[in-house]
């Protein structure tokens, strides 16, 4: 849908809102072009000529030192002091993000290191590469640091990016794109919203290579960009519904039909399951990973791994609807292919490790060999990336296949923490167990004495306290590795880690070591219900196994409200006890949307049923006690199971609209029920 198109929309709620909403008036004016705010945008600024990254120009040697005023951003970049203005061989300039960065193995072992190797073999001569690679950089940093590159004379700009380009939740913030987007939903339904957003990710990626090639030009530096891949085979986005469908009917048969796929595909028939999934994917266009995930995982059983992957990618591309989660960073098909015609425009060069990768995994579908977590590459996956990039710039005499064998590889404990910190950053973003113990188990293969590591960790998340408090923990970092202190210092929110804790404990059973006593030793230490105690289940610590599913906190996908929202059918939480005495359960909650009869939730301890609770659309608070019966010692959990309900569209679309156009994250997809207060005595 074009501006103008969207004026022709607004103009109807302009005149709505000059007798309603006057504090309002003056935003819609401003989105119209009639008021001076909105329109006069700052272009982005340029980068000062005094820094490079986070280095900054010493005025008497002209060389690049780190700046201490910047001290707080160090660990995102490379650990290196000083950058030499002074050329002393043919230069090569490394940007990009946590995956250019090395994020896992960095300082200990880095994609700059590795291609510096290897272009000196490939070239016959040395090869500086300048690393100016940082972690979490998005497309304006990026832009910011290559423009600033050019002050080091480069003869060669490698751009390994392209995963931190789906900013989906940024476009909100604009309030021209806000009722574009609100536009696109009523004429379209999310299929518009995806529309709409894909078309502004295209325009700013678009842009953003312009402008770099712009810069590039005036130096005559040879641009390479190094398109990263995405862990399709042992990746798994978190599990959700399908978002508001067209009308109830849609909600109502999309929610039938997942029930039925799921039980076909548990009998076996997975041909019919595909011909379910099929009905699903017309009500949802391709919008919806669990639809996606059902089509690969019964073409994986049927052998099938061309269509299979075809589906992962939809699955790993689905998520740019979702405005109200937070997903692991990615490179979608669509950027992919805008990043390739854009660079083809320019004259530029392309390492697709799409294709790279797909020829070094197995049935073509690359996994966790290649990767440690959703981007982030193992020590192989970093070796093959960078042999394609130094055989691309050489003189073609020296294959990548004989620079992979020829590279160097990363030390033993190098690999052991970059292992361990793949098992907690998987576990923390809800991957299953069999991958988190698989990189528990390499971690272990590599260096036992990760099995301490793994103890303290334990420590860390039970007792929640920050590791500066914890003299312990304090003291035991002295002795880790770089990455190791990096990451745990920088770990934001704490998460119960069950799942973890059981592959801590698989391993360490294979070692011989008993870590499960002293797991569940510190667990009711630090969270068993007593009668001097309680447990608020809605605390995100005790109801989120992942980042992306915790809610009431900053950066989770429900900040606006002070209840927990149900997405799924069954909400479920944890609780510690000694499994002595019963205990209480208080719960203030209610149904999301209009029943056509009275409706109960059921609500289980254990697997067990406790009770079924009638609710409505109204508050209502129950108060149940907790046999000894359902009881164990250790962790409990709680699950609240709802009931099917009438999930109207039309108003719940208005809704959205609304509050995009009010620049709110919107609610996209329906909910079962809320919960005020849940708490365990």
């Amino acid at each position: 849908m074009s501006f103008n198109e969207s004026k022709k929309h607004l103009a109807a709620e302009l005149a709505e809102k000059i007798y309603k909403d006057g504090p309002e008036f003056a935003q819609l004016l401003g989105f119209t072009g009639l008021l001076d705010s909105e329109h006069n945008i700052m272009a982005p600024q340029k980068s000062d000529s005094e820094h490079v990254g986070i280095w900054k120009k010493n005025p008497q040697t002209g060389d690049f030192e780190r700046d201490m005023a910047y001290s707080a951003d160090w660990n995102f970049w490379a650990q290196q002091s000083t950058i030499s203005a002074k050329k002393t061989a043919k230069r090569l300039v490394l940007a990009g993000e946590s995956v250019a960065r090395g994020m896992l193995y960095d300082p200990g072992y880095t994609p700059s290191q590795v291609l510096s190797t290897m272009l000196e073999q490939a070239h016959g001569e040395s090869v500086e590469v300048i690393d100016l690679a940082r972690t979490n950089a998005d497309i304006s940093v990026l832009q910011e640091v290559v423009e600033a590159s050019e002050q080091l004379s480069p003869d060669i700009i490698v751009i390994f990016a392209g995963n931190n380009w789906v900013g989906n939740r940024a476009y909100l913030s604009s309030l021209k794109n806000a009722y574009e987007i609100s536009d696109s939903i009523k004429t379209a339904g999310v299929a518009g919203l995806k529309a709409r957003l894909t078309q502004a990710l295209n325009q700013e990626i678009s842009t953003a290579m312009a402008q770099i090639n712009q810069q590039s030009t005036l130096s005559s530096t040879e641009i390479v960009w190094v398109l990263p891949e995405f862990n399709l085979a042992d990746w798994k986005d978190p599990d959700i519904h399908a978002h508001w469908l067209e009308t109830e009917k849609d909600n109502q048969r999309w929610r039938e039909l997942k029930k039925q796929a799921d039980l076909l595909y548990a009998q076996g028939d997975y041909k019919a399951c595909i011909e379910c999934a099929n009905d699903m994917l017309v009500l949802d266009e391709g919008s919806c990973s669990a639809t996606a995930y059902l089509f690969a995982n019964s073409y994986e059983q049927l052998g099938e791994y061309t269509a299979m992957r075809q589906y992962l990618e939809m699955a790993r591309d689905s998520s740019i609807i979702d405005l109200s989660r937070s997903y692991t960073p990615r490179i979608t098909n669509e950027i992919r292919e805008v990043m390739i015609e854009c660079a083809a425009n320019h004259g530029n060069s392309v390492i697709n490790l799409k294709e790279v990768f797909q020829a070094h995994s197995s049935n073509g579908i690359p996994g966790k060999e290649l990767f440690l977590d959703y981007c982030h590459l193992t020590s192989k996956g970093i070796r093959i990336a960078m042999a394609e990039v130094a055989s691309h710039l050489g003189d073609q005499s020296v294959s990548a296949s004989q620079l992979i064998d020829d590279a160097p590889n990363a030390s033993e404990q190098d690999e052991a923490d970059a292992h361990l910190l793949a098992a907690i950053h998987n576990a923390h973003w809800g991957q299953n167990f069999d991958v988190v113990s698989y990189y528990c188990n390499e971690a272990a293969k590599k260096s036992v004495d990760i099995l301490k590591v793994m103890q303290l960790f334990v420590e860390l998340q039970n007792k929640r306290l920050p590791i500066w408090m914890n003299e312990s923990l304090s003291s035991a970092l002295e002795d880790m590795s770089p990455q190791v202190k990096r990451y745990l210092f920088s770990m934001g929110a704490n998460c119960l880690d069950q799942l973890l804790f059981e592959a801590f404990e698989t391993c360490a059973n294979i070692h011989g070591v008993a870590l499960g006593d002293i797991i569940r030793g510190v667990q009711l230490q630090q969270h068993a219900v007593d009668d001097l105690s309680s447990t608020n289940l809605l605390d995100p610590y005790f109801h989120s196994v992942s980042f992306s599913e915790q809610q009431l906190m900053e950066g989770g996908h429900n900040t606006r409200h002070d209840f927990y929202k149900a997405y799924l059918p069954s909400s479920t939480f944890t609780f510690f006890t000694d499994g002595s005495q019963s205990r209480t359960v208080k719960a203030t909650l209610k149904l999301n949307n209009e029943v056509a009869k009275q409706s109960c939730v059921v609500i289980k301890v254990n697997g067990k049923v406790l009770d079924t609770v009638t609710l409505s659309e109204q508050w209502s608070t129950t108060e149940l006690l907790v046999p000894t019966t359902l009881l164990v010692s250790g962790a409990n959990k709680l699950e609240i199971e709802w009931p099917e309900q009438r999930f109207d569209s039309s108003l719940n679309i208005r809704k959205i609209c609304k509050d995009i156009n009010s620049q709110l994250i919107p609610e996209l997809y329906p909910m079962y029920g809320n919960i005020y207060s849940l708490v365990v005595r």
